[in-house]
Order: C-alpha cells, then structure tokens, then sequence
C-alpha cells in the first residue's frame, strides 16, 4: 500500500504522477489530468484519477507563482514557470478539480472530515487565485 498524505504532491500516487509530468511537461497532459475530474461523473472516476488532478492543479497555482505548503516541493514554482505558458482557461479547470474533490469524490469519502485535509484543500483553492500586483 501507497503513502497517502493530505498535501496535493505528497502522497506516492501524487508524486508518481509529477514524475511523468517532470518527465514529458507538456500542457496537454496536465489538460487531461484535470479533465478527468471535471468532464466525468464521480462514479466514473477513480481515487487515482482525483489524486492525479488535485497534483495538476498545484502545478497550475505553482505556475501561478504559490508555491506548495510542502516545504520541500517550492521548487516547483520556477520549475511550473520555466515548462508552462499556460492558457488562462487552465486556472477556471484547477478550480473546478479542487471545487469537485471539495464537494463529491472518492477522494473526500475517503479522507472524511479531516480537518487537515479540508484545509489542504481550501489552501490549494486560495493559491489558484491570481497573484496580487502592486
């Protein structure tokens, strides 16, 4: 069995899933990752399709210049940057995945009402939003 920790890069299948992306950046693959959750029912995704979203959507608040709370995964935030010229309707499909897994998935049934990952996941929502301008 799999390491699972409520940081959206932490556990083994989230981080197996950031190899591949490290591997082949292409945006197209981190598109599809998001749209698994998004374009299908919950009962026609698996925990493995929602783990592997809610790791896209950290890439895209990474590109977005929030680093994760992971303090061991902040490079992330240049590595995002660097790969990624991402099209604006790649941020409204990240917030869709964390509003989804949030509301109804497999992935919340099986955390239940853990405060810790309910606050991963409102921390992952808030780094989605555009960076702040002077």
């Amino acid at each position: 069995m799999g390491t699972w920790a409520e940081g959206s890069v932490e556990s083994d299948q989230a981080l197996d899933w950031l190899d591949e992306l490290h591997k082949n950046p292409r945006e197209e693959f981190l598109r599809s990752t998001l749209e698994q959750v998004v374009r299908k029912p919950k009962d026609e995704r698996s925990t493995r399709d929602e783990v592997n979203a809610v790791a896209a959507a950290d890439i895209v608040a990474c590109w977005l210049g929030h680093a994760p709370a992971e303090p061991l995964r902040a490079e992330l935030v240049n590595w995002a940057q660097q790969q990624f010229k991402l099209a604006p309707e790649m941020v409204d499909l990240a917030k869709d995945v964390v509003r989804a897994v949030k509301m109804d998935s497999q992935l919340k049934e099986l955390w239940g009402p853990v405060p810790k990952w309910l606050r991963a996941m409102d921390n992952l929502e808030e780094r989605l939003q555009p960076a702040a301008t002077d």
